[in-house]
């Protein structure tokens, strides 16, 4: 699906900060990702206004984005990272193609835990659905 692709855009982009508004720094990679955001809202709610998707499917992407935009802002802020994690918003349906088993794993799971190896789990959000959010690690060798 295409906002599982979202995550992968920005791994070629060099760390380095900007100013936004009211002097507020943020890492460019963050702030470049923000626009993409942007874009993607933007197209959604052209495919909605032309009726090519219902509005179901456009409150979930548009919740979707909402909840990956607040990660990136968060990211975008920390001067301690200097890499842009791999985020993933993904709904219950969603979370068995990531994380075999996922539903019952994160049922216990803790903010921060690592999860198979390859996830950490950050948390639940509930706006209507369940969005899980996780960061993927780099695979391990």
């Amino acid at each position: 699906m295409k906002f599982h692709l979202l995550t992968l855009l920005f791994f070629t982009l060099w760390p380095s900060t900007i100013t936004l508004g009211q002097n507020e720094i943020i890492h460019s990679d963050a702030y470049q990702y923000l626009e993409f955001l942007r874009e993607e809202q933007a197209e959604l709610e052209f495919q909605l206004k032309h009726k090519e998707i219902d509005h179901p499917f456009y409150k979930l992407a548009s919740t979707r984005l909402s909840i990956l935009r607040e990660l990136i802002i968060s990211y975008g802020r920390d001067s301690q990272m200097n890499r842009m994690p791999e985020y993933h918003v993904v709904i219950t349906q969603d979370l068995e193609t990531l994380i075999p088993n996922g539903r019952n794993k994160l049922k216990t799971a803790k903010p921060n835990q690592i999860i198979d190896e390859r996830w950490r789990f950050i948390k639940t959000i509930v706006k209507g659905e369940t969005f899980y959010l996780l960061e993927r690690l780099n695979d391990i060798p």
